[in-house]
């Protein structure tokens, strides 16, 4: 499984392509994308967005170059510092009885 680091909203693109590329690549998706707490930032709403933002444009990005299944994904509390979300295409998601 591929990790991804996402620390700001600029990098959110690259986390795009890099998901599109593995996906190219596999023919699957499964991908854990870390997303930077900002310690500034409360009520984190900057990782919120960021975390909104990528489901979104993914799934836009997906259903451009034909991707036709469903994706699961899971959103957690990876770490003091981390949210966590699991992406996963239904096969996965079936094996690991997600």
């Amino acid at each position: 499984m591929q990790v991804i680091s996402i620390d700001r909203l600029e990098d959110l693109w690259n986390s795009i392509d890099t998901i599109l590329d593995i996906y190219k690549e596999h023919n699957t998706i499964r991908v854990r994308v870390l997303v930077a707490k900002d310690k500034e930032d409360e009520d984190n709403s900057i990782s919120r967005k960021i975390v909104h933002k990528l489901l979104n444009e993914l799934n836009i990005a997906l259903r451009r170059i034909g991707y036709n299944d469903s994706i699961r994904y899971l959103i957690y509390h990876h770490s003091k510092n981390y949210y966590g979300i699991l992406l996963l295409d239904s096969y996965t998601a079936r094996m690991l009885g997600v």
